[in-house]
């Protein structure tokens, strides 16, 4: 049987510090190793937002740019169709005036007997 001497105590509790230092200092160095990796990660995700957020930006822009061109091309085609049914009422009138005319014609020859023969 062992015998446990103050000696042999001093020298147990001795290496129980040393170990408890020894998992103290690993304890700092992996929370600091954590921290470094956390502001990795960190750095990481802004870098990642910012290039997010400037995609997204220039996306909008685009759909600004193509919504505004779209816009212009609407705006040609109403003034088109503006223009086409200008020309359709135009061409109605003179198709009315024409028949009035040809109506206004031939009421003229039969009350003159023209068209008697």
């Amino acid at each position: 049987m062992m015998v446990w001497t103050d000696e042999r105590m001093d020298d147990l509790a001795t290496r129980v510090d040393a170990g408890f230092e020894r998992v103290d200092h690993d304890i700092r160095d992996l929370r600091t190793q954590m921290d470094a990796g956390f502001k990795r990660v960190d750095n990481d995700i802004r870098r990642v937002r910012a290039q997010m957020d400037a995609g997204f930006k220039r996306v909008d822009n685009e759909f600004r740019d193509v919504r505004t061109q779209m816009d212009s091309r609407f705006e040609r085609v109403d003034t088109e169709i503006q223009g086409i049914r200008s020309d359709i009422r135009n061409f109605g009138i003179a198709v009315v005036v024409g028949l009035v005319g040809v109506i206004a014609a031939l009421m003229g020859a039969i009350a003159t007997g023209a068209l008697a023969g």
